[in-house]
């Protein structure tokens, strides 16, 4: 044990060195060593695209600054999300002094804390939309077992390495803070304004209010029921940063049209004042293309358009939708 702690930080090298030896075996541990450089470059590259597409979608869905989905003219990257990775991970490795265990527990910490992420996402998920289509289907059993495995794998990590926690709690509750900012930032816009400023700041701050309240959202539905209408209605209300929803029924035959569609939007848009609530009828088919050709017209982003959840009878693919949401049920 006492050799292995000595050689904690080339192991593997080590290894390779007693296995042969010889004068020659100099020769393996280089191998060696080159290999795992390899294979840690392979990963820190993997760690910038997942990063660069995980903060590009949430700057893009507004749970982050949207300066971060910028790209540069020159080689379309975007360049603010990997020079602040890099930031970042460079300030936690001069927090912890370049101590490896302390940069592994992190690692470990946030590794597990995400994959019991996707176990309470999927057991969310059959509960809440289980008529969701889908190629690949996990029983309830070995989702709660997978849940408890990495959970005590967790706990496990955080009584052997207490100290490192610290670290951790610092990074999430960081981008904690932010996130729940810009979801709350029309109200911060709203106290900086109240407080008042110079005229020319008061102008930045209203201009940007108004920018955010103006994004419009759009809701498809095949339905005229009003209880759906409300529930999206209500999920706008509380979720999402604007004051103009466009209701969208797409049909392929105007006998399609549900009866009260139009009666129904009347009387909600009059129920909420405050929502601005317009109803468009397209006339197509909703696949792929009729949302993106919607998307480029409306000038709404797809990840701002919302639906029902599918039933198993859907002929497309989630995914194949653009990046479209599911809010509530048909």
């Amino acid at each position: 044990m006492a050799e292995i702690r000595q050689h904690r930080d080339d192991l593997l090298a080590a290894m390779g060195s007693a296995t042969l030896q010889s004068n020659s075996s100099a020769w393996l541990a280089q191998l060696i060593s080159a290999d795992a450089l390899l294979v840690l470059s392979g990963a820190v590259l993997t760690s910038y695209v997942g990063i660069t597409g995980l903060i590009r979608r949430m700057s893009f869905d507004r749970c982050l600054p949207i300066f971060l989905s910028f790209t540069n003219r020159w080689r379309e990257t975007n360049h603010f999300i990997i020079i602040g990775f890099f930031l970042v991970t460079s300030l936690l490795h001069f927090i912890v002094r370049g101590n490896l265990e302390s940069l592994a527990g992190v690692y470990t910490m946030s590794f597990l804390s995400v994959m019991s992420l996707f176990a309470v996402g999927n057991m969310i998920l059959k509960y809440k939309r289980s008529t969701l289509p889908r190629k690949i289907y996990a029983s309830w059993p070995h989702v709660v077992l997978g849940f408890l495995l990495v959970f005590v794998g967790l706990i496990g990590e955080i009584i052997l390495n207490l100290a490192h926690i610290k670290f951790f709690i610092l990074y999430f509750g960081i981008t904690f803070l932010i996130v729940m900012l810009m979801f709350s930032r029309n109200r911060v816009l709203k106290l900086l304004i109240y407080f008042g400023g110079p005229r020319r700041w008061q102008e930045m701050l209203n201009q940007q209010y108004k920018r955010i309240e103006d994004r419009p959202m759009l809701f498809f539905t095949r339905t005229d029921d009003p209880s759906v209408l409300n529930k999206a209605i209500l999920y706008v209300r509380e979720n999402e940063l604007t004051n103009f929803l466009k209701i969208c029924h797409v049909y392929e035959n105007e006998n399609q049209i549900p009866a009260m569609l139009e009666t129904n939007v009347k009387f909600l848009d009059k129920q909420y004042p405050k929502l601005c609530i317009d109803l468009l009828l397209i006339k197509g088919q909703f696949d792929p293309p009729t949302v993106k050709r919607l998307s480029e017209q409306l000038d709404i982003p797809t990840n701002f358009m919302f639906i029902t959840c599918p039933a198993g009878n859907f002929s497309h693919h989630l995914a194949e939708m653009g990046g479209i949401r599911l809010i509530t049920h048909s």
